[in-house]
């Protein structure tokens, strides 16, 4: 559906809700065609294609806020009725104080071009074939090419729209039945995507580790990996929503302007730029912007829509959420180092590739665990001297990024379904004495 059109019906749901007695109204109307080449064994198994429309109702009534999804293109006015009827058994909402007046956004439209699905098929064979050429002996993965149109119309005047096409490719190599690694790459346009990059990562990682061992439970300095450190950054970008630390689900609660990283750390939030992530307007309609959220490691700013904005004195910072402020694409910056130099520092620790399954036991204070997955080496005197297994990284997020004594020159543009969701632009890092237990009694 052309953004036109969602435009309009967004304009039409806004134009509903005010005359069936909404004060404040906000519609995010989105329309995508997503098409998946899936594989395993290096043999293309499924290719999908899936087409979604649907539009955010979000509204207010006499300060009882109510949101809800109208799916499809059919009628709205019964969801809009349902929607100012739930409003009225509700109670007023106290963290609520308006929603953007203004917004110096700019609609934007891609210059991309649907592709053929040959083409995209063989997208993922050069990867599997670079795969096999570096040490894979199996891949499995997906590949998901995307085009949408988005709109964003508010009560307040605000109409912007913007359309847009993702490439993604995520790649699971395996040397044997149990030595792997993982790799992922994006982009928004088709020039610039290379899957077999991705391919030759995950590859090398799978087969330069050794029969993986059990563990072993410590402290070790260890280099974590993109894959990681994103999925790091990750929970620090939702940390930093003021809704997470208005509702105590934030270790960053209290720390504006307190060292919370290394002071070689800087985290920011900024989804102008143009990769895989990027957005012209937040869900109120306002424009994105950068927003340092750590620099030079002490905590800068929280993440803030127009209401938790009101409510710390300050202004949006173009995140909304309507409900919850939120990430849209984070970066860590730069270091000096090579993941060379970093690996042959290490005189007694490891190297990790991925993790999944984090798991927080306090939120407000950081405590959290994860468990790393894929490529875990074992390094002594700057060289891999075995793979483990059945580990897991049990710290607290901010005394971690405080230990981290290393970050790499190189990065990398990523995200995934399993920990980092959030795209991240983010490093290797060496982090002190990571705290390893047990995963399991094997």
């Amino acid at each position: 559906m052309e953004a036109s059109q969602i435009s309009g019906i967004s304009e039409s749901i806004v134009d509903e809700a005010l005359r069936s007695g909404a004060d404040d109204v906000a519609v995010n109307g989105l329309s995508a065609i997503t098409r998946q080449v899936r594989f395993s064994e290096n043999e293309i198994d499924i290719f999908n294609s899936w087409e979604q429309t649907y539009f955010q109702l979000f509204l207010v009534k006499q300060r009882k806020v109510v949101s809800t999804t109208i799916k499809g293109t059919k009628d709205y006015r019964d969801t809009i009725k349902r929607a100012i009827e739930t409003a009225d058994r509700s109670e007023p909402s106290e963290d609520y104080s308006g929603i953007a007046s203004k917004s110096s956004a700019r609609n934007y439209s891609t210059r991309e071009r649907r592709v053929s699905d040959s083409i995209l098929s063989g997208y993922v064979r050069e990867g599997i074939d670079a795969a096999i050429s570096n040490g894979g002996k199996k891949s499995a993965g997906s590949l998901y090419n995307t085009f949408y149109s988005r709109a964003v119309v508010t009560s307040a005047g605000i109409k912007h729209h913007e359309t847009g096409a993702t490439y993604y490719f995520s790649i699971r190599c395996f040397a044997d039945d149990i030595r792997s690694g993982h790799a992922v790459t994006s982009s928004l346009k088709r020039t610039d995507f290379r899957p077999e990059d991705a391919a030759v990562k995950a590859s090398t990682l799978a087969s330069a580790v050794p029969a993986p061992t059990a563990g072993e439970e410590g402290r070790f300095d260890t280099v974590l990996d993109p894959m990681v450190v994103a999925a790091l950054v990750s929970q620090v970008g939702s940390m930093a929503s003021a809704y997470s630390v208005m509702s105590g689900f934030s270790c960053l609660a209290g720390k504006i302007g307190k060292y919370v990283a290394a002071p070689a750390v800087n985290i920011e939030d900024d989804a102008t730029r143009r990769m895989y992530g990027f957005r012209a307007f937040d869900d109120e309609g306002v424009a994105t912007r950068k927003t340092r959220i750590v620099a030079n490691g002490r905590l800068k700013s929280y993440l803030h829509n127009t209401s938790t904005a009101k409510k710390f004195r300050t202004r949006t910072t173009g995140n909304a959420g309507l409900i919850s402020p939120e990430p849209f694409m984070l970066s860590m910056g730069a270091g000096r180092s090579s993941r060379k130099e970093m690996i042959s520092e290490l005189r007694d620790g490891l190297y990790i590739n991925n993790t999944w399954y984090t798991r927080y036991s306090n939120y407000a204070e950081g405590n959290f665990s994860t468990i790393p997955r894929d490529a875990i080496y074992r390094i002594k005197r700057g060289e891999i001297t075995g793979g483990w297994r059945d580990i897991r990284i049990s710290e607290n997020l901010i005394s971690l990024f405080k230990r981290i004594v290393d970050i790499s020159l190189e990065r990398e543009h990523l995200n995934w379904w399993g920990e980092s969701q959030t795209p991240c632009t983010v490093p290797y890092v060496t982090v002190r004495k990571l705290n390893i237990t047990r995963s399991s009694d094997s």
